[in-house]
């Protein structure tokens, strides 16, 4: 799910030396990806970087696909200071490839409301699990374009957890630091498999229809204050 998400980002940031013209406009948010063109294919190994904007205006399509026996919705938007003269073709192409509109804000006078305002829109759009994405105080009267990217998921497991076998166990946060949650148990057969270079477990959960999987990384043990994942990513 996150590298899905973060390509959006990237995409979406190949923009931005069209919609600063001659002057420099700061880019202040959660999940901002900032990048031109030419990087975009050089990262994704495009031809060209109208590959990449293609490309996304597709994935975008099967993402949001509603014939599906899961819940996986995206969506983007970008916050423009209403005071600041974007070029059109920024507008109409962010729209057209990335289904992100652009909504005129006032981060100059009103730089909370908007804080507050954007963070009600992913809220609304994560169906109330993201809420206050963006601090107090990340946005101020500089702030002339934010780009919010936003994904919501929701599934049936293909083999289903007992709802009385779960307890409250703890989570190792770290190498000192745990924190009790409310953890599922199961005993199945599943795909699994071992990095020694990593030392590092993985599962694969598959949901309803082997479509989609949930991928677990664990650690076999932690030996910093890290989360024990730092050298797989």
């Amino acid at each position: 799910m996150l590298p899905g998400e973060g390509k959006e980002g990237l995409g979406l940031g190949g923009g931005e030396r069209g919609a600063r013209r001659d002057q420099v406009i700061l880019l202040t948010a959660a999940r901002l990806a900032v990048r031109f063109k030419t990087q975009c294919a050089h990262v994704l190994s495009l031809n060209k970087s109208e590959d990449a904007h293609n490309g996304y205006q597709s994935l975008l399509s099967e993402i949001n696909d509603p014939n599906t026996k899961y819940i996986l919705r995206t969506a983007n938007r970008l916050y423009g200071e209403k005071t600041f003269e974007f070029l059109s073709s920024f507008i109409e192409s962010s729209q057209k490839l990335y289904h992100a509109g652009l909504e005129q804000t006032d981060f100059v006078n009103a730089s909370e409301d908007s804080r507050k305002q954007i963070n009600g829109w992913v809220e609304e759009r994560t169906e109330g699990r993201i809420q206050n994405l963006l601090a107090e105080g990340i946005l101020d009267s500089l702030t002339r374009l934010v780009l919010v990217n936003a994904i919501y998921f929701k599934g049936n497991w293909e083999q289903q957890f007992n709802k009385e076998s779960t307890a409250e166990r703890p989570f190792h946060i770290n190498k000192n630091e745990t924190k009790p949650v409310q953890m599922m148990f199961k005993k199945a057969r599943f795909n699994m498999t071992y990095i020694g270079d990593f030392q590092t477990k993985i599962l694969e959960l598959p949901y309803v229809g082997n479509e989609l999987s949930m991928i677990i990384l664990l650690p076999n043990e932690i030996q910093d204050e890290s989360t024990g994942l730092e050298s797989v990513s």
